[in-house]
């Protein structure tokens, strides 16, 4: 139970700069949830209403957010077949899919869309995972000083 849970919340938390992944999480016990496809989809099309982009790079959006969610999903499922329970690794592997998709978009938008991009939250999101991967390092360079000593 706690796995499933753990696994969901991640997913959800991936998903969070994916604005309208969200209503996939908070649907009723009788709907069906959304698909990747699905969710990329709409997120696409938000995205390219928002950031004005041009019907290819709706395209491509989709794809990448299709393609990296799926994988964001795929590395879920192992970790939660290999009964792995410490959150941080989920959270790694959730920001790991996240930079990727990230550098996708930073290839395919213009500069005006980037900046966009950024102010419609996705800043904040990267200096959270920034944050995140500096505690990491600081963390793992204390426990070799430690050792070495």
């Amino acid at each position: 139970m706690k796995h499933t849970l753990i696994l969901t919340l991640a997913v959800a938390f991936g998903l969070t700069f994916f604005n309208q992944a969200l209503s996939a999480q908070n649907q009723s016990q009788n709907e069906k949830p959304k698909s990747i496809e699905e969710m990329a989809a709409e997120r696409a099309d938000a995205l390219g209403t928002k950031l004005r982009l041009e019907y290819w790079q709706v395209f491509y959006v989709d794809s990448i957010l299709q393609t990296n969610l799926k994988g964001l999903e795929e590395d879920f499922k192992l970790l939660k077949e290999s009964h792995v329970s410490m959150d941080d690794i989920y959270i790694d592997i959730q920001d790991k899919w996240m930079e990727k998709t990230d550098q996708a978009f930073k290839k395919i938008f213009t500069e005006e869309q980037w900046k966009r991009y950024l102010a419609s939250g996705a800043r904040r999101t990267i200096k959270e995972r920034e944050k995140r991967a500096r505690e990491k390092q600081e963390s793992s360079l204390e426990i070799l000083k430690d050792g070495k000593e």
